[in-house]
């Protein structure tokens, strides 16, 4: 099959597919208009796991603070780690 936004003789290729590969240079990563495959698929899949991430808070509340209360107590025991070596004079991005 060939068709495509612009050009007639673009051969229109099923880049799902797992097999399917293509380079970031080909004329099958771009749109004839400009617009990346890649910016799209990101834009499209991006949203997914914060939209499963709501649907379970809403099913498994309690579930979801403990984990949430675990990721922050850990994430706050990190940042001070980070602060004391910032405050030490190491000023590396960990």
């Amino acid at each position: 099959m060939t068709a495509s936004h612009n050009d007639p003789g673009h051969e229109i290729i099923d880049l799902d597919r797992d097999d399917a590969t293509v380079e970031a240079d080909s004329p099958r990563a771009r749109c004839s208009c400009g617009v990346r495959r890649t910016v799209l698929r990101h834009n499209a899949v991006s949203p997914c796991a914060g939209r499963a991430m709501a649907r379970l808070k809403e099913a498994h509340p309690e579930e979801y603070g403990r984990y949430l209360r675990d990721a922050k107590a850990e994430a706050l025991a990190e940042f001070e780690t980070t602060w004391r070596r910032h405050l030490a004079g190491d000023h590396s991005q960990r």
